[in-house]
C-alpha cells in the first residue's frame, strides 16, 4: 500500500470517527464456497477492505492503479460481495484523489467530497 493510500485510509477514518462511527481493525472477509466456484476465483478466497465500521464497508480506489483489467475485476468481485453478502453495511467506493494530493495533503475540497459521497 502505498503512502498516499494510508493517508487517505487515515483522513477518512477521522472523518468517521467525528461522525460517531466505530473503526474495526480486522477488514477481512473470506468468500464462501458457494461465491468462490460462481466467480471462478482461484487466488486468496476473500478481501481485505480498507475501512469497516458497525455500518460502512469503504474501499478506495487510486484512479492510475485501479484502472487496470485486473484490479478493475477483482473490485468489481469485492463490491458484488459486499452488497449481496454484507448486507448491514453500507458499501462505498471513494477516489484517493479527491481525499488527498500526490504529496499526501488534504485537499481543500475534501469534507465537501466525504460529505457528498458517504453521508
Amino acid at each position: 500500500m502505498n503512502v498516499t493510500h494510508e493517508v487517505a485510509r487515515e483522513v477518512v477514518e477521522l472523518w468517521l470517527v467525528a461522525k460517531g462511527r466505530t473503526i474495526h481493525k480486522n477488514t477481512i472477509f473470506h468468500y464462501p464456497d458457494a461465491f468462490i466456484e460462481s466467480h471462478k476465483l482461484k487466488k486468496f478466497p476473500g478481501h481485505s477492505y480498507d475501512i469497516l465500521t458497525n455500518k460502512e464497508i469503504i474501499e478506495i480506489d487510486d484512479y492510475q492503479k485501479h484502472s487496470k483489467k485486473n484490479q478493475i475485476i477483482n473490485d468489481g468481485i469485492a463490491e458484488d460481495y459486499a452488497r449481496k453478502h454484507l448486507s448491514p453495511y453500507n458499501f462505498y467506493r471513494l477516489k484517493k484523489e479527491e481525499i488527498v494530493n500526490e504529496r499526501g495533503h488534504i485537499q481543500r475540497s475534501c469534507a465537501v467530497y466525504l460529505q457528498d459521497n458517504l453521508f
